[in-house]
């Protein structure tokens, strides 16, 4: 599997968006990690998304993410195939 960020909006100082792409070469389902950082890279905000392959094998995602600070930026931080 491979992801790519598209990505991300800053929605207010404790809410950010981030969409990103993911590419399924498996039928296992897949757990992707979110981190949203501030303008000195500490993270400020975390999210898990699960992806289900029957929803295809390229997807478009778009998850939301509590900060307890605004957020400089929002990333895909990795991506994991379920065991």
């Amino acid at each position: 599997m491979r992801w790519q960020d598209v990505g991300y909006t800053v929605v207010s100082p404790t809410e950010a968006t981030v969409t990103y792409d993911v590419y399924l070469y498996s039928d296992a389902p897949v757990t992707c990690h979110l981190r949203a950082l501030n303008s000195r890279f500490a993270e400020v905000g975390i999210a898990i998304q699960h992806i289900d392959v029957a929803d295809g094998k390229s997807q478009r995602l778009t998850a939301d993410l509590t900060t307890t600070e605004e957020a400089n930026t929002v990333v895909v931080h990795y991506c994991e195939t379920d065991s």
